[in-house]
């Protein structure tokens, strides 16, 4: 073999390797160029943005195990913006020019606290986007007590979700019943699989904008007995306070005789309560000494306040009146915590 025919037969050679190492260095900038996936790569979609608020302060316990639920699906980012301190008991009202700084949730997720209302803190993070952009839902919670029937106008965890709805944002509004050892993850997985449901209709825009409620008995005795979709009670004078998990009553016709009897109530409140006494009128009981002592002693302006219906059907009771065929389980001390 001459030296011209080895000349010849090594040049294809060296420019396959050429084009090799070429498009490997493409491949590299493009990676490269892409940066870090963000939340939701792996699914291909956007991740949704939930925005996180409540009434009983960044560091309080139910909001940190919201948080700590949520921020484990990849399809998420989170914006927390809650008070500064408690605000329980303090409905929809608000504080001209609430200042915020940077805050951070029990388990150290960075947030803002507020040191303002509930509705204060998620109207700045309405008001101060970040480069998420507008939430496409507001979870407030899960609140340490239940804010069923007559409670809710007057609840901070509500109002804040109102907040979010008046803006044109769905909201889900998640309380736990009150104990002395609140059960929340009770009420934190029921709000994670109304998210399961509804995550398509928040993505795609059908969603209703509406305030979804979720109260969840914190049970002593027996065990919570499932989600119902129920029509909300807001009448003056009804037991509020009572969680018997051991109740065989069914078909509940209402979000307070639904937590009454063991379930978790799922209902639609209004996005405004026009007749609700205002919150200031109304302070929430800094303990549970200061609470009413009962139902009569509610406050009895919400008489007049609408009554929602839920999306589906609501279910009436084909059983007794009394909330179980069993001994009926000692309420629990009643207190409004908002």
């Amino acid at each position: 073999m001459n030296p011209t025919t080895q000349t010849g037969g090594a040049r294809p050679s060296i420019q396959r390797a050429a084009a090799a190492v070429g498009a490997a260095l493409l491949t590299l900038l493009a990676v490269a160029a892409l940066g870090t996936p963000k939340a939701g790569a792996e699914t291909g979609t956007d991740p949704l943005v939930i925005l996180v608020s409540n009434d009983d302060g960044i560091g309080a316990d139910g909001i940190d195990a919201l948080v700590e639920a949520l921020r484990t699906r990849p399809d998420l980012t989170l914006i927390v913006s809650a008070p500064k301190e408690n605000q329980s008991g303090k409905g929809d009202s608000t504080t001209p020019d609430a200042p915020a700084a940077p805050g951070t949730t029990k388990s150290g997720f960075a947030g803002t606290a507020v040191d303002g209302t509930p509705a204060d803190s998620v109207q700045h993070a309405l008001d101060n986007p970040g480069t998420e952009g507008a939430p496409d839902l507001v979870m407030t919670g899960t609140n340490e007590g239940q804010n069923i029937g007559f409670l809710a106008p007057l609840s901070g965890t509500v109002g804040a979700a109102q907040t979010g709805a008046r803006a044109g944002i769905p909201a889900l509004a998640v309380s736990q019943g009150f104990s002395d050892n609140p059960d929340y993850p009770v009420s934190v997985g029921a709000a994670i699989d109304w998210l399961d449901v509804h995550e398509a209709a928040l993505r795609d825009g059908s969603e209703p904008v509406q305030v979804s409620s979720i109260n969840a008995p914190t049970c002593t005795e027996g065990t919570n007995r499932g989600v119902v979709n129920v029509a909300w009670d807001g009448a003056a004078g009804t037991d509020v306070t009572t969680q018997d998990c051991t109740s065989t009553l069914a078909n509940p016709a209402s979000d307070v005789e639904a937590f009454n009897n063991g379930y978790i109530s799922l209902s639609i409140l209004p996005n405004d309560f026009p007749e609700a006494e205002e919150p200031a009128a109304t302070a929430a009981p800094s303990s549970a000494n200061d609470a009413p002592s009962s139902a009569n002693d509610a406050p009895s302006s919400t008489d007049n306040a609408p009554a929602s219906t839920s999306n589906g059907p609501a279910s009436t009771s084909n059983g007794p009146a009394s909330t179980s065929n069993g001994p009926a389980a000692a309420p629990l001390k009643p207190a409004f915590t908002g």
